[in-house]
């Protein structure tokens, strides 16, 4: 009981972003962002790096979960793709505008375009070949 109430800590702490400089999600990786419907458009649509987006909220299980695998990717793909987290309560703008329907989702974005989408929970190989896939020319 004790190991599964310190893991649900650590995803809230991912979660609500404690630990980083503002607009980041925990304190490990400098590429996994808090997204909003305020800074979408330059974190994601203008990035001219690879963009993986988890769209998720805080009362969801399953997006609770991923949530340390999606901090795994920011840390190995650092410099590489930008990573960030969007909560769909917060932002049904954005989440409106790319039809997510359930969470959690996984968009990845190149050139401002979604270029790939996992809705569910996946493995952490299921998000890294999708940036890996984005990646090659």
């Amino acid at each position: 009981m004790q190991g599964r109430l310190i893991a649900t800590c650590v995803v809230l702490l991912l979660l609500a972003g404690c630990g980083g400089p503002a607009g980041q999600v925990g304190g490990t990786a400098a590429a996994h962002f808090v997204l909003t419907d305020a800074n979408f458009q330059t974190e994601v649509l203008d990035s001219d790096q690879p963009v993986l987006v988890d769209f998720y909220a805080t009362w969801c299980g399953p997006c609770q979960t991923m949530a340390p695998v999606v901090a795994d990717v920011a840390g190995d793909y650092e410099g590489r793709a930008v990573v960030g987290q969007l909560d769909v309560d917060q932002n049904p703008s954005i989440a409106d505008r790319y039809g997510i329907a359930s969470i959690p989702t996984f968009l990845v974005f190149k050139d401002g375009q979604v270029v790939d989408r996992i809705v569910g929970s996946t493995s952490k190989s299921g998000l890294t070949g999708m940036l890996d896939a984005a990646m090659t020319p």
